[in-house]
Formats: C-alpha cells, structure tokens, sequence
C-alpha cells in the first residue's frame, strides 16, 4: 500500500495529511496543523520560516512507511538563494506595503494590459514580479546576489532533495510565465531591466523531484523518501479534485483566506474584457487553464472578528459570531472589499468610512456588521460569475465550494441564493486532498485524473445546496451595481 504525506500550506496555517487507498477509498489523516503569522523586522514583512521548516522536518521524521511526500502552498511568494545555494534572507510576505511600490515602478514601464497578455494574471499588487522589483528597489545588495529564485513549494522542495525545479502551477501564479508555452517571460524581465536568468528548469506537475536522501536539512534524518512535484499550487490542486474538473457547466469556488472563483478553459482568455474585469489566468493540474478571479476571502471575517473583540473586550466563539449573523437583518449595508487594503486598515474604520461615502444606514448590531462583511463577499462573487459568463458567452449550472468555507452552510446558501446556482460543498481539505491524488497518481496507484476523482467522490460528504430566493439577491445587486468594480 502506498502511503503518501501531503505538506498543504496556506497563508495563515499549514497541515500534514497522510493519504492512502483502502478498499478502493481514499482515506486521510491530519497528523500535524500549525497556525503561523507574519513577522515585522527591519520594515518588511517575513514568514516565520524557520519554524514552517522545522515543522515540516518534524512531522517528516514522525511518519514511518511512507512512499512518498510532496508540497503545495499558496501563490506568489518566493525565496532567493545565492551561488552558494544558500537563502540570502528570508522569504517575503505577499503582505509587504513595499510590493506596491514595485508595481507602481513596473506601471511606469509598460501598460498593464500588455502585461496581462503576456502572462495572463490578474494585476496585483501582491504578484510575484512585483515583489521582484520590489527586491531590486529597496534590497539592492540582495538583488545583486541572486543565483536563483524558487517559488515557496519549489523553495521547499529544494531542501527537501538537494534539487532545483520550477513547477508550472506555481509558477504560473508569478506574472512572470507564459501560460500558452510553458516557460519563464524572460522577454518581460529583459523589457524591465530584471534578471532574467535565475529561474529553475519548468517541469509538470507529478514528476519525481528527487529523493530525500540528498536533503539540505541537517535534521531530517535517515529517510529515503521519493518527493514529487504535485500541482504545487494549491488552489491547483484543490480545483483538481472538483467536478468542475470535468464538468464544463460547474464552476469552482476556493473559500478560505481568499476566494478564487471561476472555471476551466481550453486557452487562457486574454481579451481586453477579461483584463478590464479583472480576472485571472493560471495553470491547473495536467496542464487545465483555470479562468476565475481572486478576490480577499474569509480573512475579512477573522480581522473583523479581532477587532470586535479588542472594541468589544470579549472574543467571539465561531459558533456566537454564526448564530449573530444567521439572526441579522439581511442586506443591512454593503461595502465593496476591493476599495481597500483591508490588510492595513480597520476593518471597522471601513465600514464606516464607506457606508458615509455612499450615503448608507450604519448598521445597528454586531450580526449585522458581521453579515455585512459576508453578503459584500457574495456580491463579489455575483459580479465575478456574471462578467465570466459574460465574456465566455456560457451560463454555469452549479459551483463546487472547497475549503474552509465549504463548511459555512449559512454563507453555501448565501452563494446558492445570490448565484441562483445549485452549490455543492466539500471537502473542505481539497488541496491536500488534491496533493495527496497527485502523488497516488505518479506512483501509480490510480491510472488517471477520472479515476481518482471517482474515488475521492466515494469517499468525502458532500452538501447539496439549491437556490431558494434568488430574486431577493438580484433586486439588491441591482441597487448596489454602480458601487461594484
């Protein structure tokens, strides 16, 4: 029996999940889950590296029998390594206020829809070119030191065996890549007057990376363990395991830290309407070109939640800040999440600041501010799913919701309802799920995508939800439009 590791590493915590097949299901354990933050050093903004590392080696070490492990994490986010092979410091955070001054140079050197048919990304701030410039400007010494850049999965793949490769799923999150070859824009940097040579050979998800026999980590001990490549991306491999996959009328919906909303395509899309609606291109499992748009998730409810409880001097329980919500008044005001850099402002503050500027009754009850941040969350998935339907000229019939948020049946029924789409929820851990088929797959354990999709269908809950006032949503996305970007 193959027993595999899954490394599945988001934003605000990361998880060991061993995957293996038992009669014919796939079956899952959680044998570690880290919080971690964003330290503050110096001006800039790290990832606490050092213990994600030491916590990966330890639950590496804890495991016996295992076939295999591999690593996803979000996107964007990259470590440099000199010529010695070593970090030259540690990794940024895609949180880092400096990133928009390396955008607003990039802004200066070419249009920003030439840039999006390049590479096809959204524009973000956050996106790895970006912080690239970023590096350059205001990390000379560091910048002048660069061998290599690895992408967070890449990077860790790297100490895990001594290799260096760039898998395209993460690599495709970068704003660096070009989707339709397969390879570094080295055209781009060179137009930017940014290293262009300092990026690993691009190699397919489910390829073997190496062993961890030839690990950089002094205190991973004694295994002899096959590392594979996997959709590195998480969202990637979440989206692998979905029926949207498969099914050209389901859309998927990645509801966690952020919301990735969207479908699949044949190409990506680059037309002027996609780029002036916003939306992304990224390269899914085997190749798929996921069409869909980030837009900042259920992070927003967690900060509101911190600063209720700093203004309030009480916590709220998930279940008490739930059972507000599910009793507010609906609809009590809306706020359109993208006007703001919520992650260094008040959540409350605003609230406030938009609901003077657009003439809307504050809200009344802690419910209603909490519901508040919800409905505009759904709004903005409203508007995303019409622009690509829209532009795609196709209407959707349901969406699969994946993540954290999958377990949310009061904000499923929500999107149901705004949709006017059946929602199918689960499994909320998809990306692991998705790393662990990925390396099933390579080891041959199943014999295709379809085949494990069968199984991990057969072996998860899934939740059915239908719309039931879809007029409702309609009737306030008609009023809220005009304040929609």
């Amino acid at each position: 029996m193959n027993k595999v590791l899954a490394i599945d590493m988001g934003a605000t915590s990361i998880r060991g999940i061993l995957g293996y097949v038992e009669k014919g299901n796939l079956k899952i354990e959680e044998v570690m889950r880290l919080s971690h933050e964003i330290i503050e050093k110096d001006g800039r903004r790290y990832w606490e590296w050092d213990k994600l590392i030491n916590t990966i080696v330890d639950t590496i070490n804890q495991q016996t029998d295992l076939s295999s492990v591999a690593c996803d994490t979000w996107g964007v986010d990259f470590g440099i390594l000199n010529s010695d092979g070593a970090l030259i410091d540690t990794p940024v955070s895609y949180r880092d206020s400096l990133h928009t001054a390396g955008f607003e140079e990039v802004k200066k050197q070419i249009d920003l829809f030439e840039l999006f048919q390049l590479t096809g990304n959204q524009i973000m701030s956050i996106n790895s070119l970006f912080q690239y410039m970023a590096l350059k400007m205001f990390r000379i010494e560091n910048y002048e030191e660069i061998d290599t850049i690895l992408m967070t999965p890449d990077l860790i793949n790297y100490l895990l065996t001594g290799n260096k490769y760039s898998e395209m799923t993460i690599a495709s999150t970068s704003q660096m890549f070009d989707l339709k070859n397969r390879c570094w824009r080295i055209d781009l940097l060179d137009k930017l007057n940014l290293k262009s040579d300092v990026f690993a050979p691009v190699i397919e998800n489910g390829e073997y990376v190496g062993s961890t026999k030839g690990t950089l980590l002094p205190n991973l001990t004694n295994k002899n363990l096959k590392v594979y490549s996997i959709a590195s991306h998480d969202t990637a491999s979440a989206v692998s395991v979905t029926r949207a996959f498969f099914d050209p009328d389901c859309l998927f919906l990645s509801s966690g830290t952020w919301s990735l909303i969207g479908g699949l395509t044949d190409e990506p899309v680059l037309t002027k309407e996609a780029f002036d609606s916003d939306l992304t291109n990224e390269t899914g499992f085997q190749g798929q070109n996921m069409f869909f748009k980030n837009i900042t998730g259920l992070y927003l409810f967690e900060k509101l939640r911190d600063e209720l409880a700093v203004r309030d001097g009480k916590r709220l329980t998930h279940k008490e800040a739930d059972g507000m919500t599910v009793e507010a008044k609906p609809f009590s005001y809306f706020m359109n999440i993208a006007e703001y850099d919520l992650d260094n402002l008040s959540v409350i503050d605003s609230i406030q600041e938009y609901i003077e500027k657009t003439n809307q009754t504050k809200p009344e009850t802690t419910g209603e501010l909490l519901r508040g941040i919800y409905e505009s969350l759904v709004f903005g998935y409203m508007k995303t799913v019409k622009d690509i339907e829209r532009i795609s000229g196709k209407t959707f019939q349901r969406v699969q919701i994946i993540g954290g948020g999958s377990k949310i049946g009061f904000l499923n029924q929500m999107i149901a309802d705004a949709l006017n789409k059946e929602v199918v929820a689960g499994p909320d851990e998809a990306s692991a799920i998705g790393n662990i088929v990925g390396q099933l797959i390579a080891l041959g354990e199943w014999d295709s995508i379809e085949t494990a999709y069968n199984a991990v269908a057969k072996s998860f809950e899934y939740k059915t939800f239908t719309p039931q006032n879809p007029e409702l949503w309609e009737k306030r996305y008609a009023e809220i439009e005009s304040l929609l970007t």
